[in-house]
């Protein structure tokens, strides 16, 4: 398994639509923008990019530690062909199957015990998944998790591939091997 390690993605145009004259970033505002990058430079798995029609959906399970922010954030962006991106919420200890429609999901760490039912779910769907600071996440087949500072997470670059996605090589560039 090939897990890469990645420090920093972060790019002013990420932060350039209602964050503009702000300097200081929070955490969760940081993480968002990483999250738009990799939607950016991940090619869905056809069957994720066939659902939700002109829509990449986003799900968060668990935990919101978002807010309105990220939906204020992808509100009127576009991604990948021209797609327009919504967010899709499920609480704390909601099932998986409740964010089916979605080609992406953030796994909160409030997840944890539900983290394999998580993974296998995604991966009969072929959905992106991506956790915050969930221990094992990639070692167990999701595909990114945030590590520790707010700029540091883990690729499983196998577990894309096995999952039909594509990782960007401008992605690849960006990260280096454990």
């Amino acid at each position: 398994m090939q897990i890469l390690l990645a420090f920093t993605l972060i790019s002013s145009s990420l932060f350039s639509k209602g964050l503009a004259q702000q300097t200081v970033y929070t955490e969760y505002e940081i993480k968002a923008a990483l999250i738009f990058g990799f939607i950016q430079h991940i090619t869905l798995s056809e069957p994720a990019q066939n659902r939700a029609g002109n829509k990449i959906r986003i799900g968060i399970l668990g935990e919101d530690p978002f807010g309105t922010m990220i939906d204020d954030m992808f509100r009127g962006r576009q991604v990948q062909n021209g797609k327009t991106l919504e967010v899709i919420r499920a609480g704390k200890n909601a099932s998986v199957k409740n964010l089916a429609s979605c080609q992406v999901i953030f796994v909160a760490s409030s997840e944890y015990a539900k983290m394999l039912e998580i993974i296998n779910f995604a991966t009969s769907r072929g959905i992106l998944t991506i956790s915050d600071r969930v221990p094992e996440f990639c070692e167990r087949g999701g595909i990114i998790n945030f590590t520790g500072n707010k700029e540091e997470f883990q690729i499983n670059v196998d577990a894309a591939k096995a999952n039909g996605m594509i990782v960007s090589s401008q992605l690849l560039k960006l990260i280096r091997k454990e």
